[in-house]
């Protein structure tokens, strides 16, 4: 099963599934969190403490019957019956013929400062802030393999709209819309490939990865 084929069919994650799927695929720890990371990303807000009359199971074979959960309208918090988190639909875009949810299940889809959310829609990229769940108001149609920055709070990275022979590294404050750029590659390397960029920045935000071609 593939979470987020199963968000752009309803819209609301369920992240008992998508905890089921990780341990089922017997990933490592690192792995492992990174795919719970991409279960809470899929237009879900999820809180970071259990209510305390949540069962705490800590055995991994373990498997976990799954309760009956209604679509709850977006902003209201509900409890998964099953493990306890509070959940917060972000989102109605499946009830409007759309969908809306994270780029790829290796990139962050949350600002460092969990402030906002980056995902991927018909019409593209949008920004949501988890406060209030409202769109942000920033054209991203320029924007090739975006991904947060984590040394710079509110900032997205990517690589320019690919319309010109010139490859160009830009960062985008989100906050206010602002873009500058970062890096221009030299003149022989033409374009980006975008599907083959996608991969997070190091921890200090000093070394990304892309695919360019001359």
């Amino acid at each position: 099963m593939q979470p987020c084929a199963l968000i752009r069919r309803h819209a609301l994650i369920d992240l008992r599934r998508s905890l089921r799927y990780v341990r089922d695929c017997k990933w490592s720890g690192v792995l492992r969190s990174t795919g719970i990371a991409l279960a809470v990303a899929c237009l879900v807000a999820i809180s970071q403490t259990a209510p305390a009359s949540a069962a705490v199971n800590d055995d991994p074979n373990a498997s976990v019957p799954e309760s009956a959960l209604a679509l709850p309208p977006p902003g209201v918090s509900v409890a998964d019956p099953d493990f306890g988190s509070s959940i917060v639909r972000l989102s109605d875009a499946s009830e409007q013929g759309s969908f809306e949810s994270p780029i790829y299940s290796q990139l962050q889809a949350f600002s460092t400062d969990e402030n906002y959310v980056l995902l991927d829609s018909p019409d593209g990229y949008r920004i949501r802030q988890l406060a209030g769940r409202g769109l942000v108001d920033i054209d991203t149609s320029t924007w090739n393999a975006p991904r947060w920055d984590p040394a710079t709070p509110h900032s997205v990275l990517h690589f320019d709209a690919n319309d010109n022979e010139t490859v160009v590294v830009q960062r985008t404050d989100v906050g206010t819309g602002s873009t500058s750029d970062v890096f221009t590659f030299p003149g022989q390397f033409l374009t980006v490939l975008n599907n083959q960029s996608f991969d997070e920045l190091s921890r200090d935000g000093r070394w990304m990865s892309g695919m360019v071609t001359s």
